[in-house]
């Protein structure tokens, strides 16, 4: 509960009768009171910052710490108060240990909770305590639940995009069926649907394109060894594709290892892009040539902690939100920076990310494109 002046007051006053009520047995001299003096004018205390708590799924991927980074950044634009907790100390995902983060988070009084998970179901009971509370809980995740707040990515969308771009390079270049390999997850549905997503991207420009490798791979160590056997075993492979930047770094160093290096005779495409990633592509001499931007690093991030703030006002808003994102190549790597310099800028955002970060919001009934 947060106090203002006038519990204070209140308390002031009680007293005085108290104190009153203990001097009545003393003689009581009546003297002719002076003008009342006009009460200064009271200020209400302010009151207490938002607070918005953060378990975090994985804090120091590089993907994370710039989305916390623009949590942190409109945190101190609104004056509301951000805390992160890492759920993940290892470097390795533990939804066990980010549900008792998240418990943890109820107990220090937050107002709302902002988290991302993949499987659901452990967090059912703590959605419903977590109301029970009048604790928002803005659940960033492939799985909608019935009362959170959710921001799912297009993940089809972001792999069909970076598939069309590799499609156009290929044609560009006179190869109808370009030899593709891909990493692929069947175990996890968000990167499946990118990788579905990138293939018939690229055949949707180029129908003779072939998988002609694929391999499952988790983190950056798996996917450098992924590819590097890959590419061992389909040297013509020219289309490549990794579902996040980090990992697709990492694999180029597997690529030239087989000396798959030159950007006119190979081309790789990563979604889920990070800030780092983007000084890789702006390189311009690695067959890194395109990656998927999802909104959700930066303006989404922006829009997901101001609906957080709206949420603990007790504004409504809409259960389900998809993620926009755009192609980043060396066309538009420069309005991509500048606009990210933008963002970071300590003032009120220019008027184009204003609307840029609204279009966010109007993007949220939109139907999902992933089957």
């Amino acid at each position: 509960m947060r106090l203002r002046a006038n519990v204070l007051l209140t308390g002031l006053l009680i007293l005085g009768l108290i104190a009153a009520a203990c001097g009545e047995d003393e003689e009581v001299t009546t003297t002719t009171a002076a003008p009342a003096a006009e009460a200064p004018e009271t200020t209400a205390a302010p009151e207490d910052p938002i607070v918005v708590g953060v378990p975090a799924l994985i804090a120091t991927h590089p993907f994370y710490v710039e989305q916390y980074r623009y949590f942190q950044h409109e945190a101190d634009r609104q004056g509301a108060e951000l805390i992160i907790v890492d759920s993940a100390p290892t470097g390795e995902l533990n939804e066990v240990q980010m549900l008792d983060d998240a418990y943890s988070l109820l107990e220090r009084g937050v107002d709302a909770i902002i988290m991302e998970y993949i499987n659901p179901q452990p967090f059912l009971d703590f959605q419903v305590e977590a109301a029970s509370r009048g604790v928002c809980v803005l659940n960033e995740s492939q799985t909608p639940l019935t009362g959170a707040q959710n921001w799912n990515e297009d993940n089809y969308a972001g792999g069909y995009a970076v598939g069309v771009a590799a499609g156009e390079w290929a044609a560009a270049k006179g190869d109808s069926a370009p030899k593709m390999a891909v990493i692929v997850r069947p175990d996890n549905p968000p990167i499946l649907a990118r990788s579905n997503g990138f293939v018939e991207g690229v055949q949707s420009v180029v129908p003779g394109a072939e998988v002609v490798a694929e391999a499952q791979a988790i983190g950056p160590e798996e996917h450098a060894a992924a590819f590097a056997n890959m590419a061992a075993a389909n040297p013509d492979a020219s289309v490549w594709f990794a579902p996040e930047i980090d990992s697709g770094v990492a694999g180029l160093a597997a690529l030239a290892e087989q000396g798959l290096t030159d950007p006119g005779e190979v081309f790789l495409a990563v979604t889920n892009v990070s800030e780092a990633g983007l000084e890789v592509l702006a390189a311009g001499d690695t067959p890194l040539q395109a990656a998927y931007m999802y909104s959700k690093n930066n303006l989404a991030s922006i829009q997901m902690f101001r609906d957080a703030l709206a949420c603990a006002r007790g504004e409504s808003r809409p259960p389900t939100v998809y993620m926009l994102g755009n192609v980043v190549d060396s066309d538009n790597l420069a309005d991509i920076q500048q606009m990210l310099q933008d963002l970071d800028s300590s003032g009120e955002y220019p008027q184009y990310l204003e609307d840029l970060i609204q279009s966010v919001i109007d993007y949220r009934d939109e139907p999902q494109t992933t089957p």
